[in-house]
């Protein structure tokens, strides 16, 4: 942070030519300790809007903010920071971290950008008992006071910075995130991250693996060990009900594997260590080549490390695994980075007005298309890291395309060659290259 406030086009270009080195430090796995320690580090602030404030809050504060031509926004409250859960005002490190991925990945101008939080207390004890804590040191609130700053929040933000503005929400806790999006997806230009952008990477990783297992993806039988937040009355989110399943109750997650037999295992409770042996050559005893998926970050909370998955099935990110026989294979990262980047992008440079479900699905089969067949030999769902700003570019064309296609652009005229005006609109973190003649040097004997 420090090298971006001295220099910022040599902190993205470092960024960029080491991208594979640098993820883990500028996002997961290292974001998730720096959220942690933030009160440790606080150097310089994102934007805060809080309830403890005057009114027009939100309003004030993008005032403040010194750049007036914002395209994108990164929102969140802390109640769920990666499987850390409620960071409360110390959650400030993922918008940073994600509008620096905006700029590395996908060349989003920095000063277009703008991270927030809206600070509505916290309900970690530890953190309201450390006296380095820098948010409201109260109990959050989830009432209508709530709602009522996030609806100002969202006002001003397109009033300030016009309604082609895109706000992403990020990391807030299921019961706000997914009435949020509901309520306001066709009134504002929004997406949720946690939401369409994991599910979108996930859909690219499975359609990818299909070429290495083969047939449709109807034809397999997915389990999700966590289904996210739950009602209080047990049963699965209204959401998440029309793929939910009558079956026995069982609490024991092999005993499930071994009942039903799933084709892939997909994990997602943030639960370290799930994936066990024993399971694994579970789903290796049915399965030719069994799809598992350990989603939850940061590491720490890995349902399994590749080595794992691959030992055990004889066949956030982990080292190129050697098998017995010599074999070297590289595992993907399945990392939204692959996607929300490149969707941002094409919105932000097409004027997308609405970010649909749909904008997702053709995001996740741009991204499985640029898995080549070298790369599954190796092992890989997702295409190296190191590919990702490709991966972005041809993400924003095809939302481009789409948007076109389905009358919600706002660009006017469609660009000719659309793949060409997104490489061109691209911040650059080169340097111009120095011409010994530009200036009139002294002449020597």
């Amino acid at each position: 942070m420090d090298l971006q406030d001295r220099n910022e086009k040599l902190f993205y270009r470092v960024l960029c030519n080491h991208l594979e080195e640098m993820m883990p430090i500028i996002y997961t796995p290292t974001v998730g300790l720096a959220c942690q320690r933030y009160g440790f580090i606080f150097r310089r602030p994102g934007a805060y809007s809080s309830l403890s404030t005057t009114e027009a809050t939100s309003r004030d504060m993008l005032s403040a903010w010194p750049e007036t031509n914002v395209k994108a926004i990164v929102v969140t409250d802390g109640e769920r920071i990666l499987g850390l859960g409620d960071l409360g005002c110390y959650g400030m490190g993922i918008p940073v971290g994600k509008l620096a991925l905006y700029t590395a990945i996908a060349g989003v101008e920095p000063t277009q950008c703008l991270p927030v939080v809206i600070d509505v207390g916290t309900n970690n004890q530890t953190l309201l008992d450390d006296p380095l804590y820098i948010g409201i040191r109260e109990n959050r609130c989830n009432g209508q006071e709530y709602d009522d700053l996030v609806e100002e929040f969202m006002t001003a933000a397109v009033k300030r910075y016009g309604q082609s503005c895109l706000i992403q929400f990020e990391d807030f806790a299921n019961h706000n995130a997914f009435r949020f999006l509901e309520k306001y997806r066709n009134r504002y230009c929004v997406f949720n991250d946690d939401i369409q952008g994991t599910a979108s990477v996930a859909v690219a990783g499975i359609l990818a693996s299909l070429r290495i297992t083969g047939g449709k993806i109807s034809d397999n039988l997915f389990l999700f060990q966590g289904a996210g937040e739950n009602r209080k009355s047990g049963g699965v989110t209204e959401h998440k009900g029309r793929y939910a399943h009558e079956n026995d109750d069982m609490t024991d997650l092999l005993e499930v594997i071994k009942t039903i037999q799933p084709t892939a295992l997909i994990g997602a409770a943030a639960v370290g260590g799930v994936f066990t042996q024993q399971i694994l050559e579970t789903m290796a005893s049915f399965n030719d080549s069994p799809i598992i998926f350990a989603l939850s970050n940061p590491t720490s909370k890995a349902e399994c490390t590749a080595e794992e998955a691959y030992k055990h099935t004889h066949g956030s990110p982990f080292n190129p695994v050697t098998l017995p026989d010599g074999k070297v294979l590289h595992p993907g990262q399945g990392n939204n980075s692959y996607i929300f980047p490149g969707v941002a992008l094409g919105t932000i440079l097409f004027g997308i007005r609405h970010i649909s479900d749909e904008i997702f699905l053709e995001a996740a089969k741009t991204c499985a298309s640029l898995v080549t067949q070298e790369h599954l030999n190796e092992g890989r769902v997702y295409p190296p890291l190191a590919d990702v700003r490709e991966v972005s570019i041809k993400i924003a064309k095809q939302v481009g395309e789409y948007g076109y296609n389905h009358g919600i652009a706002s660009l006017y005229p469609r660009p000719s060659d659309m793949e060409s005006y997104v490489r061109q609109r691209m911040y650059s973190y080169d340097y111009e290259a120095f011409d010994p003649n530009f200036y009139d040097w002294p002449k020597t004997a």
